[in-house]
């Protein structure tokens, strides 16, 4: 993240990063990138998105997966309600 930031000349730390239009750019069209190469069908590729600093990342310390790493789509839902909608 720190290399990619420092691509797109974004200052700061880590919680502005993932905030700066510029960086959010730029893994989105790193996603396509690869959604291209890997021949996605239209509906597979990813519309919107939102960057969740490390600590907040999906684990089963946070609930939301289980132990085998699945998700708690429940969980999910209720955490990012307001994202979602």
């Amino acid at each position: 993240m720190k290399k990619l930031a420092e691509e797109v000349g974004a200052a700061g730390e880590m919680a502005d990063w993932l905030v700066n239009d510029k960086v959010r750019q730029a893994i989105y069209d790193d996603l396509w990138r690869l959604a291209d190469g890997a021949k996605f069908n239209p509906l597979e590729r990813p519309k919107q998105m939102k960057l969740l600093p490390p600590e907040e990342a999906f684990s089963v310390e946070n609930n939301l997966l289980t132990p085998t790493f699945k998700l708690k789509r429940n969980e999910a839902k209720i955490k990012f309600a307001a994202d979602i909608e």
